[in-house]
């Protein structure tokens, strides 16, 4: 029998537990990316557990928790209000009672906007969470916490981040939340979506050949010509394409 060092059993059990944790981890990626949580519910892997969860201003009809294992036990039902059991029952932290004075309705707690700069509110079951806005995130890189105190968001850069988001024929250009293309010479975006790729301008649609010229469209640019059996008489330079004339 072969003796290993100390520190080769070490290593070894270090090497076995990364092992382990990365099987952990991989089971719980696997879980949620078969989404099998059901209606109103998600899986959530933030601690490496893929355990499920009602979908905010949703719980559990069994006991008004949130957590499940998976779709089986999935009674995911509003929890906008819940009927008391008895006239004389309180109602839970975070709802107040109804109109009807026989349910309990949950308080909007993001009223006192309580979530801070570039964040949203979001109400839940009796309480909130808060969610960075589109285009920022935590340092962490999620977007999701408790409250003001816990507000971090921050820019996301855009152009950093994906150095060919403009494509080839245009530059980025990022701004707070957001970015933008600027495009080369020669070539525009969709009016729809300012953010779009930069594609080839047809300057031919603009007439902007002198009415005897064709206008010819190419990537990037455009030129004026004569038609078959007609010359070129004006002293047009090649960078004024519009003083093109013929007969």
């Amino acid at each position: 029998m072969v003796k290993r060092a100390p520190w080769q059993l070490a290593a070894a059990g270090f090497l076995i537990s990364i092992f382990q944790s990365i099987l952990v981890h991989n089971e719980a990626v696997n879980k949620c990316l078969n989404d099998d949580c059901g209606k109103n519910a998600s899986c959530d892997n933030d601690y490496g557990n893929g355990s499920c969860s009602c979908e905010p201003l949703f719980w559990r009809e069994t006991n008004k928790n949130k957590t499940f294992n998976n779709g089986s036990e999935n009674d995911c039902i509003s929890c906008r209000f819940y009927m008391k059991v008895s006239e004389n029952d309180a109602c839970i932290a975070g709802y107040r009672l109804c109109q009807d004075d026989r349910k309990c309705c949950v308080i909007n707690s993001c009223s006192s906007k309580p979530c801070g700069r570039h964040a949203i509110c979001h109400l839940d079951c009796g309480d909130y969470f808060c969610q960075c806005r589109s285009g920022f995130q935590l340092p962490n890189g999620k977007s999701r916490f408790k409250n003001m105190n816990e507000n971090n968001c921050k820019d996301i850069d855009e152009c950093k981040q994906n150095v060919s988001i403009c494509g080839p024929r245009g530059s980025c250009i990022n701004t707070e939340g957001d970015y933008h293309c600027k495009c080369k010479q020669g070539y525009g975006k969709s009016f729809k979506d300012d953010r779009k790729l930069c594609r080839d301008i047809n300057e031919c649609n603009e007439n902007p050949c002198d009415k005897t010229a064709s206008c010819n469209n190419y990537e990037g640019s455009y030129s004026c010509s004569c038609p078959s059996g007609y010359f070129q008489y004006s002293d047009a330079v090649q960078e004024d394409k519009t003083k093109i004339k013929c007969k």
